[in-house]
């Protein structure tokens, strides 16, 4: 059983973000502009609440601005209509879009985010990372695969 002794009470914020298209549900727990943002990725069949058990405990250790969204078709996010597809490449495009709409991307100067993708989470994480590696500080992988094979 997962302890609370020491976990902050903090909730997250719910916000709509447009991003590739689609309205995408968003938790976000807020920081000083100072802190860094973490993004963090759930898996097939879950919800960006799923991590809410986790992000108090991560920001317990390090002060951070936390976003979880729902991802394509899950959650509270905009399903694809017709003709719309759930590929990887989707989902990288998607998470670029919510990338660039909270870390202020018109700016000039955007710092990088922190990256936490598990399991398809992790899979469209690396490959973000490896498609805008100048975007991505640091990533984590809970379950990740990796890009696919084929």
């Amino acid at each position: 059983m997962l302890s609370t002794q020491g976990m902050t009470t903090d909730q997250p914020t719910e916000r709509t973000i447009v991003a590739n298209g689609l309205a995408h549900r968003v938790l976000v727990w807020d920081a000083p502009p100072d802190a860094p943002t973490l993004v963090a990725l759930h898996g097939w069949m879950d919800l960006g609440a799923t991590f809410l058990r986790l992000v108090p405990l991560l920001r317990a250790a390090v002060p951070m601005r936390v976003v979880a969204p729902d991802l394509r078709g899950h959650g509270g996010t905009q399903h694809v209509g017709a003709g719309g597809y759930y590929h990887f490449a989707d989902y990288v495009a998607d998470v670029a879009g919510l990338v660039d709409a909270v870390t202020g991307a018109e700016e000039t100067e955007v710092k990088p985010i922190r990256l936490l993708g598990h399991s398809m989470g992790g899979t469209i994480a690396t490959l973000y990372a490896g498609t805008y590696p100048a975007r991505v500080e640091k990533l984590v992988l809970m379950e990740g695969l990796g890009p696919p094979t084929h």
